[in-house]
């Protein structure tokens, strides 16, 4: 059941994520899916309230029998144009969710290289003898 259905929102679902160790990187994957659910449920708003604010006068235009038909044409074509208008945004959004996922990894990578560095034992080869 998705966050919209339980009836949560994003900020309480965000301050219930664990912040450290591995969870910490599956948190910052939810969010980061959080915001592209959320761009798109947006875009589909959008898009249905532009198609219906494009519709209304051409709905009075098809009443006109000699302009019904060019008006369903236009329709058609309008209908056409703006979803695929809104297909590219909603393109364009899975593309930089999937870009960042893809950054989140590498700098969680990253971080667990410095951490095993850190964390790493230093040799003592060449020191004996020195003191």
């Amino acid at each position: 059941m998705d966050r919209a259905a339980r009836g949560g929102n994003v900020g309480t679902e965000l301050a219930a994520m664990p912040r450290t160790g591995g969870y910490a990187m599956h948190a910052k994957k939810n969010v980061a899916k959080l915001i592209q659910e959320a761009i798109d449920r947006g875009a589909t708003t959008v898009e249905e309230i532009h198609k219906s604010i494009v519709d209304l006068p051409l709905k009075i235009l098809e009443e006109i029998d000699l302009l019904r038909g060019p008006a369903k044409e236009a329709k058609r074509v309008q209908d056409h144009t703006i979803a695929a208008i809104y297909d590219v945004i909603r393109e364009i959004n899975e593309q930089v969710g999937t870009l960042a996922s893809e950054l989140l990894a590498e700098a969680a990578a990253r971080r667990a290289a410095r951490a095993a560095e850190v964390h790493k034992p230093r040799s003592t080869a060449g020191h004996a003898g020195k003191h």
